[in-house]
């Protein structure tokens, strides 16, 4: 009678845990790819108010009309820490500024974008979204945007948020967690 009783309950509790895996996995995509692209749209107006006049790329630096963003890690560094999220500045498909950094610390500047992304932001126009996009070793969502000269319509590159997929794992982790310790509780 216990068998009886308990195949059906583990059948019902396997059930319960692939739905509410998801669930979550389908509520985690959703939510980033929202954070990221309010994250894009708020770092496209900061770079675009860093100083009034167009974009310009000259002697290897990328200008802001006088603005030498470029060199401005510290605005880039600043922004990552207070949203969470990795950016950067692409002048057509050069890096020109950024928060990431590689191994020794160092800006990762005057890398070049993945030929496809840069063909469908720059080339088409679309943004570019991937789930599983690697960067220096680490795991990111990520999501990369036109970038439009000022006051005009024409893409002069693109720019980037990433957030490191560390970060969401950890909290769907416990979040399973929780809901398997839940069940279990029921189960038993």
């Amino acid at each position: 009678l216990l068998i009886m009783a308990a195949a059906p309950m583990l059948l019902m509790f396997l059930v319960a845990m692939n739905g509410i895996k998801d669930a979550c996995g389908g509520i985690t995509e959703t939510m980033v790819r929202h954070e990221l692209s309010a994250a894009q749209y708020a770092f496209e107006v900061s770079v675009g108010n860093m100083s009034v006049g167009t974009y310009m790329y000259t002697n290897g630096k990328f200008y802001k009309g006088r603005k030498n963003v470029s060199d401005d890690t510290q605005f880039f560094d600043n922004f990552s820490q207070e949203v969470d999220l990795q950016v950067s500045v692409y002048y057509d498909k050069v890096r020109v500024a950024t928060s990431l950094v590689d191994n020794d610390g160092n800006h990762l500047i005057g890398t070049e974008a993945n030929p496809d992304i840069y063909e469908r932001v720059v080339q088409q126009g679309q943004d570019y979204y991937d789930d599983n996009m690697e960067i220096e070793g680490k795991l990111y969502y990520g999501m990369y945007c036109p970038l439009y000269q000022y006051n005009s319509d024409q893409i002069i590159g693109m720019t980037f948020v990433g957030l490191e997929k560390d970060t969401i794992n950890s909290i769907y982790t416990q979040s399973m967690i929780k809901s398997l310790a839940a069940l279990i509780i029921i189960f038993i």
